[in-house]
Parts: structure tokens; C-alpha cells; sequence
């Protein structure tokens, strides 16, 4: 019986089992044109967008007037190449498309093999500590894994270091004495004087 939901997730918890994570992608997303910058909010506000109907029809208007073999006489010479511009439209909505999905799936496969790498890893924590203890020159010879296994401890260890200093911070300003600006205000009567 297996013990993986419809989703994809084990029953225990969200956590997924998957263990078709290839070792390297089949293919790669290509590079971008090394003068591109990504238009910011002002510049796609101001540009034309589609209907969701006219979004799902773009490839069916450029197959329509691309193939039209009268487009020029019905609608005149100076009219525009509306099959083109259509075309590249509609190539570019599908690559759009594609590649949300290749972002989607990358970055699940992203996680899933950052997932499995740590696993290993953790378990590896105690080879490494022997060792170590054994060879202390390891730590020379393997600088970056040296790192990337103290990385958890130090920063847990930072962690502990500025949760001591918060709470000692919060301790004395619930115990410190009121300052004058904090002190409540007194009134003196004439029957007091």
C-alpha cells in the first residue's frame, strides 16, 4: 500500500515524496539576451493587454489571416500584417506559458534535490566529526564542507546569542525604574503643603 497522497505528499505530513528528482535537467532554459532589463510596473502598465478571450485566440487569428490568400484585396495595402504580428504573439503566449511551467518545475526540483542533498548530509555529520577527531587536517583539505556543516551550529549558535540578549534587554526594561518622563504624575495640594 503506498503511503503518498493524490497530491503527491506522504500522509505523515505536507512533505513530498519524490524520487524521480533527475540528477541534472534534460534541458535548460536558454540564457536571455544580455541586454535585456525587465520592464518595470510603469512601462507593462502602459502596454496593451488581451482579454482572456483574445488571449486564447491570438494563434488562431495568426493561422486565419496568415493563411488568407485575399487579406491584402479585403482590407487594402497600407493595412497591418496582422498574420506577423499575430504569429509572434502567439509563439511568444505559448513560450510565456512554458516557461512559468519550466519555472514551477525547476524550482520544485530545486528543492526536492536541496532536500535530499541536506538529508545526506545530516547523515553524513557523524563521518565527518570522526573524521575530523581522527584527522584535523580535514578541515584544511575540505575548507568549503568544513563551512557548509558548521554553517547550521553557527548560526543556531547566533541565534541563541541574540535570544539571550533580547530577553536580558526585555528583563531590564520591565525591572528598570521609571524614568522621570515615565513616572506618574504627581499633584501637590495646598493640604499637602
Amino acid at each position: 500500500m503506498s503511503n503518498q497522497n493524490s497530491n503527491g505528499s506522504s500522509k505523515s505530513g505536507n512533505k513530498p515524496v519524490a524520487l524521480d528528482v533527475p540528477a541534472a535537467p534534460a534541458s535548460t532554459a536558454p540564457d536571455v539576451p544580455a541586454n535585456y532589463k525587465k520592464l518595470d510596473k510603469s512601462q507593462t502598465s502602459s502596454l496593451r493587454k488581451p482579454t482572456a478571450q483574445q488571449a486564447s485566440s491570438t494563434g488562431a487569428v495568426a493561422t486565419e489571416v496568415g493563411g488568407s490568400t485575399t487579406f491584402e484585396d479585403d482590407f487594402g495595402k497600407k493595412a497591418p500584417k496582422l498574420g506577423t504580428s499575430f504569429k509572434t504573439a502567439a509563439a511568444w503566449k505559448a513560450e510565456s506559458e512554458r516557461a512559468r511551467l519550466w519555472a514551477d518545475y525547476a524550482e520544485d526540483m530545486s528543492h526536492l534535490a536541496h532536500d535530499k542533498a541536506l538529508s545526506d548530509h545530516e547523515n553524513f555529520k557523524t563521518d565527518y566529526a570522526a573524521g575530523l577527531r581522527h584527522d584535523p587536517s580535514i578541515a584544511v583539505r575540505y575548507p568549503v564542507l568544513t563551512s557548509f556543516t558548521t554553517a547550521r551550529s553557527l548560526a543556531s549558535r547566533r541565534g541563541a546569542v541574540t535570544r539571550k540578549k533580547n530577553l536580558a534587554l526585555a528583563t531590564t526594561d520591565d525591572t528598570a525604574e521609571p524614568t522621570e518622563a515615565q513616572a506618574p504624575a504627581t499633584t501637590t495640594t495646598a493640604a499637602s503643603k
